[in-house]
């Protein structure tokens, strides 16, 4: 077996080791890790020599299992290896049997279900149970079938059994079929009805029933089998192995639900996160729960980061870190506490994390950070499914080259990064996403979420609906009574107003208005209509009297839909192949886009605003279907449920390109604080990752002015209180500029993990000194 980095098993709670071992057991059932022959699962193995190792490595389930020359079938094949085997053992010298001991494992844990090792572990208890059951049966049917005995009670023989035991022996054998379909079919629910079942008749028994020796036989033996029966459940439910050698086998079962990866689509509406669903929805939150989190590091900001991030409700995080809980730790962190001193920072926040919420699945791998990027995340192979939807990257642990190699990852794999630090009072978060697709924009356009309510183009529909209401021209507007004429929707006192309008000056039907008086002729005509200052509909309408104006699709969605053919193809994701067809669909509909069928509150009664509220839902369902019949001119196949989120959301669609960070870090900035960041990681690559300190506020400055030559002469490139600011603490964390950093991160996560919401483009900067925050795009 390969090993990653030990740690002294000395300065480890082995207890909580443990307990770290259960979480990453349970995180590796979630997440349908391999398993079964060849499959590997996380492992913790624990060394003679009192060192330990925690997580990954994984190990191969061939490599836990008695080898072919250890059983006795072995074929002779082996028996020149197994003679010199015990050759070298008779000559080896106390020395290298010393360091051959320390080397081989003793114990293993994995969460490992291989029916090979189940059943040889639990064909012992169901030896045990079946033996047992079966001398109870016998008893049972001694007494039900008239055999004699003396009962407590009377000095002669009686041979006819009561009613209470004719009951209940009866039931007592039947409950026996239970346990030999639970143990044939390995099922924990059926062993648990037949205990139950068992436990209560052996009580009546015992309470009313009990008449002679032979009944004190029968209950009696309901207490080994029911210990026989139990361990025989706890075995073949969830749980992991504990491998002492190849030939013993010990079960420790954990209780824990494994169903909770098929209930995702049930919680995303469970009430505990209802004001949140209010914002995302249902799905943005069952994004959420699928997603899978990296972080690589356990420092102030990334714990503070993955608090916000756990609480809400995010499916699984991983925490990748080597370095111990210190003093330090105890000032900076809330997330490690003094009995934590001494193992690994990881795990200990790690546990802290998964108390706050008992949805989200979590585990620490205490390993080397760039160890761990280089063999576990650089080595994947190309075109292999990234297994993080997101990666955390700590600038405190990782570096400038650990971040830059990460970053260029996650552009080749398509997954999202967020790369947070915090040093002092001041902290930065920037983010990346390669070619970031956002169809909830969920922008506030206009001051109504951009709202297509076609009032400068009605559909024949809806102009149809507007002189049934009121008149083409607001004809019928006289004959409505106080309550009617007080609660026409505004939308269609537009339209007939524009309609008025445009028979004015004999305009044209297509006329809109386009200067300041025009729209005040409208205003007037509107005044015209209203009998009294208090109807709040008119007064709608005559302050959204600028929604009439020419339709136009938004420059950034025009670039998507341009885009679009160019990145159609047969591999494209759902969101080209929407695009494409959005395309196509404007093409045919002079530059329209599908009606998004949604109509914002506005003074109505009810009737009139149901009944308009369906012209536009008929209308927008027909656009619907028309982009699907495109979408299969196109040899395309798309989810009902996404043609129609995107339709409804056509005008807000997104595209953000984001720039890597050594694209970003070869170029010359000077933006508030941002070259405190730069000059930072120059400072870093110059000196082995080392952050600068007291004595090094010249040469940091230095580092600045040959960053931007330009602007030294002015004395302006790096501040002399930032300068300071970074130098004096070290690199040290202030928990309270983590908090807010990490807030911040966790918002962006939410926003590139469910692709709702415009993110940051690309970097947020906060100087806690002036109490300043700026957003920029680098």
């Amino acid at each position: 077996m390969e090993h990653q980095e030990r740690l002294d098993g000395g300065s480890v709670d082995r207890s909580v080791a443990f307990r770290y071992h259960q979480q990453a057991i349970v995180t590796g059932r979630a997440l349908a890790l391999p398993h079964g022959k060849g499959g590997e699962l996380p492992t913790q193995v624990n060394f003679p020599d009192n060192s330990i190792t925690l997580g990954l490595p994984c190990h191969s389930v061939k490599s836990m299992l008695p080898a072919t020359s250890h059983s006795s079938s072995a074929s002779t094949e082996t028996a020149p290896d197994s003679r010199r085997t015990a050759a070298a053992a008779d000559t080896e010298s106390e020395e290298d049997r010393s360091r051959r001991l320390a080397n081989e494992p003793v114990l293993v844990y994995t969460s490992l279900s291989d029916p090979r090792l189940v059943t040889t572990s639990i064909s012992r208890p169901i030896t045990r149970a079946l033996v047992t059951a079966a001398f109870q049966t016998a008893l049972v049917v001694i007494a039900v079938t008239g055999g004699t005995f003396v009962p407590f009670y009377a000095s002669s023989y009686v041979s006819t059994p009561t009613s209470t035991q004719y009951v209940g022996y009866l039931l007592m054998v039947a409950s026996h079929a239970l346990l030999l379909l639970g143990v044939y079919y390995h099922r924990v629910e059926l062993l648990t009805i037949h205990t139950v079942i068992l436990t209560a008749i052996g009580i009546v028994v015992l309470a009313t029933g009990l008449m002679s020796l032979l009944d004190v036989g029968v209950v009696l033996l309901c207490l080994p089998l029911r210990y026989f029966v139990e361990d025989i459940r706890s075995k073949i439910s969830p749980h992991c192995f504990m491998l002492d050698s190849p030939r013993s086998l010990v079960l420790l079962p954990i209780r824990v639900g494994m169903g909770r990866i098929s209930n995702l689509s049930k919680m995303a509406t469970d009430d505990k996160y209802d004001r949140q669903i209010r914002l995302w929805g249902g799905h943005g939150q069952k994004a959420l729960m699928e997603s899978k989190i990296l972080a690589l590091g356990s420092t102030s900001v990334i714990s503070e980061t993955l608090k916000n991030l756990v609480l809400p409700g995010v499916g699984n995080f991983t925490v990748v870190d080597d370095l111990p809980v210190s003093e330090r730790d105890l000032g900076q962190n809330f997330f490690v506490r003094r009995e934590d001193l001494g193992i690994p920072r990881a795990v200990a926040v790690c546990n802290l994390l998964l108390e706050l919420n008992p949805d989200v699945y979590g585990h620490a791998i205490v390993e080397n950070i760039r160890t761990y990027v280089s063999q576990r995340i650089l080595s994947l192979p190309p075109g292999a499914v990234p297994p993080f939807n997101l990666v955390l990257v700590s600038m405190h642990r990782c570096g400038s080259r650990v971040a830059e190699a990460v970053n260029e990852w996650c552009k080749a794999t398509g997954t999202k990064m967020l790369l947070v630090d915090s040093i002092g009072f001041v902290g930065s978060v920037r983010t990346y996403s390669a070619s970031h697709c956002i169809v909830e924009s969920k922008k506030d356009t206009e001051g109504d979420f951009g709202v297509d309510l076609r009032i400068s183009q009605p559909f024949p529909e809806l102009e149809a609906f507007t002189s049934q209401v009121m008149g083409s021209r607001g004809e019928k507007l006289d004959a409505l009574g106080g309550a009617e004429h007080a609660h026409v929707p505004y939308v269609l006192l537009l339209i007939a107003a524009l309609t008025k309008w445009r028979l004015q000056d004999s305009r044209s039907p297509e006329s809109l208005p386009s200067t300041a008086e025009d729209r005040r002729a409208i205003k007037d005509i509107l005044i015209g209509w209203r009998r009294s200052p208090q109807e709040e509909n008119f007064a709608e309408a005559l302050k959204f009297v600028w929604k009439i104006k020419p339709y136009a699709i938004p420059t950034e969605v025009e670039h998507i839909l341009v885009e679009s053919h160019e990145r159609f193809n047969d591999s494209c994701s759902n969101f080209w192949s929407m695009a494409r067809a959005l395309a196509e669909f404007s093409k045919r509909h002079a530059s329209h886009l599908p009606l998004s069928g949604v109509v914002g509150d506005m003074t109505s009664d009810t009737t009139t605003f149901v009944r308009m509220q369906e012209v536009y839902e008929a209308r927008a369902k027909r656009d619907r279907e028309e982009v699907s019949n495109i979408l299969s001119q196109l040899g395309k196949t798309v989810p009902e449920q996404y043609i129609d989120l995107v339709c409804k959301n056509a005008l807000n669609m997104c595209l953000i390109e984001y720039t890597t960070v050594g694209e970003e870090w070869m170029r010359a900035v000077h933006m508030g604080g941002v070259e405190l960041s730069g000059t930072s990681q120059v400072f870093r690559q110059e000196h082995n990752d080392c952050y600068p300190g007291p004595d090094d506020v010249n040469e940091l400055s230095s580092i600045a002015n040959g960053l931007i030559p330009q602007l030294s002469d002015k004395g302006t490139v790096l501040g002399e209180s930032l300068a300071q600011e970074l130098c004096r603490y070290e690199g040290c964390e202030l928990h309270t500029i983590s908090a807010v950093i990490g807030g911040v991160a966790a918002q962006e996560g939410v926003k590139l993990l469910t692709h709702q919401f415009v993110p940051l483009n690309n970097t947020f900067v906060f100087n806690g000194i002036v109490g300043r925050a700026d957003q920029l795009t680098m």
